[in-house]
Parts: C-alpha cells; structure tokens; sequence
C-alpha cells in the first residue's frame, strides 16, 4: 500500500542574478532556462547553474563560481496549495585569465610548428580547458597516426604572478613506433585478395596508424560484400613489428526482390463519338528482381 501526500505545488516566482558583469542578464538567463511559472526542481536549479558556471569557465574566468539558492516565499492568502520561489544565482566571475605561452616537452617526431597546428591555445588567447584537453587529445591521436601506439601526452598549467596569466605545457612520452610487418586476410572465400587490398589505406611497412585501420575496415563495409568485418593489430616477435589481421565473413551474394503496386494515369482515346476524349486508366504494376554481386570476387555485380 502507496500513501501519497502530494503537499504544495512549488514554481518558480523570480531569478535573480547577482555578481555578473562579463554576461549579461539576457545571456546568463538564456543559460539558466528558468522563468517565472516553470515548475520548481532543485535538481533542475543546482544543474543550470552548474551549465553556467562551465561556460564561464570556458570563456577564460577559470575560477568562477556560481551558487544557487531558493526562498520559498510566504502562502497566499485563501490556503492555496501553490507556493512561490524565489531563486537567487550568486556569481563570482574572479579574473579572466590569459594564455601567456605554450610550452612543448619531448617531442622528437613532431617538430614545434607542427604542434602548433594541432594546439588551439596560443599566445594572447582566452584560457579555456576544453581547448587545452582537445588539443591534447588531437597531439596524441597523430601520434598514433604515425605508428605510436603508446606515446603520452600530459598538460599542466602553470598559473602566473596575478592569476590573469597562465602558461600551458604539453609533455610527451612518444614511446617506440611500429610499423606493419605482414597483412593477413583470412575469411574471404569468394571475393579476391585484391579487391581487399585495393579498399586498405595501409600497406605493408607503413606504420601502423590508428585512423589508417579505422578508415580501412569502414571502406570494407561499405563494399557491401561483408556481413563482418574486423581489423586488428596483433603483437610480433619484434618490439616495433605487427602483423595485421583482416577477418571477413562475407555475405549472401544473390539478392532476390518482389513488389507490387498501381499505376493511374490520364490517356486521350477515342468515343463512341469518334472525338478525342481523355480518360483515367488504372492499371496493376509489379516487379521481380534478381541480383548476383560480388561476380568472380571482383565486386562485380
């Protein structure tokens, strides 16, 4: 047995912003999403304010705050069970901080501009995180584009004197580069070798690059000849070498369809009269359809 006491209705009555300077009211409320009437959820309240408090953070004041709080206000006259609430959004902005540099350590592989094009921090630029961690992730990914599969990459940032500076350094373990020793293709019994082959973006003695293997087994699958398709790096007698493996299960090759239907259309004959008059015909359409794909394993169809 469920008792259920629903109690009084809460909805938002007001939202006050205190402490921002850097948005406005307009642009800090569009954040929020909360308006007067809207039912009230402190989960909701204690969420925007958390969305608001990142986008600061993403506009370079990376010590901004902002603390929601909610007064229920007093019960209108007549006992009604509505009740209103008051939200106060209190901000504190702190300074807006700066890129002074960009820092590079270890890299032996990638030269120092060639950093620079995969980092959006620079120098004079607004300090965002988001920017800081993609722009990791983007060093470490062509990293192993090139055949590095376990470099690392880690960044710090050292804030400056007045805290509107800070310096960003990224610091790399490049670790050994492997490059693909044999390519062996196993499960395909009908298509050919070569129709394989010719869809890789790798080949043998190129490293083993993470997006060349991603790129590759999506080509496959899209030849439509394969119901699986797997590409995998697997570890060789040598530290540097890898023999990739190519597992296909290839599919039906015959496709067969069927479909019926009705065609109306307006066709001029002759009356009884013998005057030209238009008509409206029907008429019955189908179709049968037999295909054979993959002919001689050369992806003919």
């Amino acid at each position: 047995t469920f008792t259920v006491t629903r109690g009084p209705h809460y909805s938002v009555d007001a939202v006050t912003l205190t402490g921002n300077t850097a948005l406005t009211d307009v642009e800090a409320g569009e954040i929020l999403g909360m308006k007067q009437g809207d039912p009230f959820v402190e989960g909701t309240m204690n969420a925007r304010a958390a969305d608001l408090q990142n986008v600061y953070r993403a506009r370079g004041y990376t010590r901004a705050a902002v603390k929601p709080s909610a007064g229920v206000l007093p019960s209108p006259a007549g006992g009604s069970a509505d009740r209103g609430v008051e939200i106060g959004i209190a901000i504190d902005e702190g300074p807006r901080v700066a890129v002074r540099s960009v820092l590079f350590e270890g890299s032996t592989v990638l030269s120092e501009a060639e950093l620079r094009t995969l980092t959006t921090p620079s120098a004079g630029a607004v300090f965002s995180l988001a920017d800081v961690v993609n722009s990791r992730d983007r060093i470490e990914l062509e990293y192993r584009n090139r055949g590095y599969e376990t470099v690392s990459v880690e960044w710090t940032v050292v804030p400056g004197a007045n805290d509107s500076e800070a310096d960003v350094r990224y610091t790399i373990a490049e670790g050994p580069q492997s490059t693909i020793d044999h390519i062996i293709i196993i499960g395909n019994e009908r298509t050919s070798t070569e129709t394989i082959t010719n869809e890789l973006l790798f080949r043998e003695g190129d490293p083993v690059g993470y997006s060349a293997l991603l790129n590759s087994r999506t080509r496959l699958a899209a030849l439509g000849l394969f119901r699986r398709v797997d590409i995998q790096a697997l570890q060789h007698t040598g530290e540097s070498l890898r023999d990739v493996l190519i597992q296909v299960e290839e599919a039906d090759p015959t496709s067969f369809g069927i479909g019926g239907g009705a065609e109306m259309a307006f066709r001029t004959r002759t009356g009884d009269d013998g005057l030209a008059e238009e008509r409206v015909e029907f008429a019955p359409r189908g179709f049968i359809e037999i295909g054979r794909r993959n002919l001689w394993g050369k992806n003919r169809s």
